[in-house]
């Protein structure tokens, strides 16, 4: 902070500050020099840095894109859709429980026969290089053929489900593991080398994820975690527990990552490694307890989750895998990964996400407000001036009257304020491609005067 005092022939002495900032965050206790956001939108500011955050772009496989008519129901997750060729289709799993797969050569989302409960889509690759799609849930484990689906002779599972090593594994029940022969993953039947059955500690609560990390398989149950190392023969098989004290984890809230394996739970996010769990996202404010997650998925070092709380919002976090520092943004339907892709549905067409893509409408903006006093007392801030790169738009409040400014900072980035106050509110709201990386401050106030307006 610098200071400095001026005084005119027939002028009263006045003091003038100048206050930097150099880091910015959304949420936290900040420090020296940061900018606190308690309302923010769309930006990241996982390495202090004020940037937009996620956004989409069409996903233009073909000219035009993808549509998604307005009569299909809502897409819970994609999947590559399989039927035992080398072909592999985009497919999704409806929020009712029914496969589609896209049809490219007549440009249309052909629709397969309802489930009419959740399911889990999987797609794991026989030892001749076809794939295989299955659909595991309440309703039984089938298979994807060319001439309709086939019962796989499982009447009942949890649509709980993951490949590892060419096998098929998924919860039986909630404390049962099922796994397929290698690279066989049709080959349910129980074998010395072949498929089976793993029963698990019950104490836990049931399975809600199989997620593969580190060449094993991770089992996240409710309220535990254990790690199966399903090497060689399954003679060989192991499973041990790993440590967790964390709230319960939510179903469908599982994914992971080179950072490690994100999820959600009733208190918050954690990330487990192999050092065990900790909790990440602590700078968001979870006062509203997350019920149901509604997709997940790992795009480019960060973790997406789109979740509702116990008052009926919704919410979509991204979280950074390495800082663990995490903002909200827009919702989307059917949040999910796809092979390489983060795939989702928005404006009726497929759309997958980004770095400095687009925002879903017109009504999300890239926002990120704060409050600051700049020092006690009354006094008027004359400018605020800032560095990065791109377009952004300024607003500054001190209660009672409101300016705005458009800043470039191909031109100048710097805007003369003169408001008076106690301490002000203050907006910046990030076009594209935008990222601020400092602000400074400059107040005036009369030497040894403290009045009100």
């Amino acid at each position: 902070m610098t200071v400095a005092i001026k005084k005119g022939a027939f002028a009263p002495k006045t003091r003038e500050k100048l206050y930097s900032f150099n880091r910015f965050s959304v949420g936290g206790t900040g420090g020296a020099g940061t900018l606190v956001s308690r309302d923010t939108k769309n930006c990241d500011c996982a390495d202090g840095v004020l940037r937009c955050g996620v956004g989409l772009r069409d996903y233009a496989v073909f000219e035009g894109g993808i549509g998604v008519p307005a009569n299909l129901p809502e897409a819970d997750e994609f999947f590559p859709y399989a039927n035992g060729t080398s072909i592999r289709k985009r497919g999704f799993m409806s929020t009712n429980g029914t496969p589609y797969y896209y049809d490219e050569d007549n440009a249309v989302w052909v629709k397969e026969e309802s489930f009419s409960t959740e399911m889990k889509a999987v797609t794991a690759v026989d030892k001749t290089g076809a794939f295989h799609t299955f659909y595991i849930g309440g309703a039984g484990v089938f298979r994807q053929t060319q001439s309709g689906r086939a019962f796989c002779g499982v009447e009942s599972a949890l649509p709980v489900a993951c490949t590892f090593m060419g096998r098929l594994f998924f919860a039986l029940d909630g404390r049962t593991l099922a796994y397929s022969s290698a690279f066989e993953p049709y080959d349910l039947s129980e074998s010395l080398h072949g498929g089976g059955r793993i029963v698990l500690p019950s104490d836990k609560g049931e399975i809600v994820a199989l997620i593969p990390f580190a060449e094993e398989i991770y089992i996240f149950y409710e309220r535990g975690v254990s790690v199966l190392a399903p090497s060689g023969s399954p003679r060989a098989f192991s499973v041990s527990a790993m440590e967790y004290h964390g709230g319960k984890i939510l179903s469908r809230s599982v994914a992971s990552g080179d950072d490690g394996i994100f999820f959600l739970t009733e208190d918050g996010f954690y990330k487990y490694k192999k050092s065990g769990a900790e909790r990440v996202g602590e700078n968001l404010d979870f006062s509203k307890r997350p019920t149901r997650v509604r997709g997940k998925a790992v795009f480019n070092g960060k973790y997406i989750c789109g979740f509702s709380t116990e008052d009926g919002e919704i919410r979509t976090v991204v979280l950074d895998g390495k800082s663990g520092k995490g903002y909200d943004t827009f919702t989307v339907e059917g949040l999910s990964e796809y092979r390489s892709s983060v795939l989702c549905v928005s404006a009726l067409a497929l759309r997958e996400f980004c770095e400095n893509g687009e925002l879903p409408s017109d009504s999300e903006k890239r926002k990120f407000a704060f409050v600051e006093p700049f020092g006690a007392g009354l006094k008027t801030l004359k400018r605020l001036s800032f560095t990065g790169k791109g377009k952004v738009t300024l607003g500054v409040s001190n209660g009672r009257k409101n300016k705005l400014f458009a800043l470039d900072f191909s031109k100048n980035a710097s805007a003369k304020i003169y408001l008076r106050g106690w301490e002000f509110s203050v907006f910046l709201q990030l076009e594209q491609g935008a990222e601020i990386r400092s602000m400074t401050a400059i107040t005036e106030r009369l030497q040894g005067v403290d009045y009100d307006d």
